[in-house]
């Protein structure tokens, strides 16, 4: 399970907060410039994967200045940052083979 966050503003601070958590800074907690996976959304999109109680507690932590994405948008842009984490894993191994 994953959840998508959008942040007009001080998505770097939630996410500091987040991977500062002994629980949630366990997970994969993905940071990014929102503009840049979507031309629709400005600010900070954070993305984390984890069980429904790891979730749940990330959303808790993130504060009222997290706007969780429609499911369509949301799972775009989940698709779209694995798909560009999976491209850079493939050059890197490029590298080494």
């Amino acid at each position: 399970m994953y959840t998508v966050l959008h942040f007009e503003s001080g998505g770097e601070e939630v996410y500091r907060k987040l991977i500062s958590d002994d629980e949630i800074g366990r997970q994969t907690i993905i940071l990014r410039d929102a503009s840049k996976v979507s031309s629709k959304l400005k600010g900070s999109i954070v993305i984390v994967e984890g069980n429904d109680s790891i979730v749940e507690k990330a959303i808790e932590l993130a504060g009222g200045g997290a706007h969780k994405l429609k499911e369509d948008l949301s799972e775009k842009i989940y698709r779209k940052i694995k798909e560009e984490e999976e491209q850079a894993d493939q050059g890197v191994g490029f590298l080494f083979d």
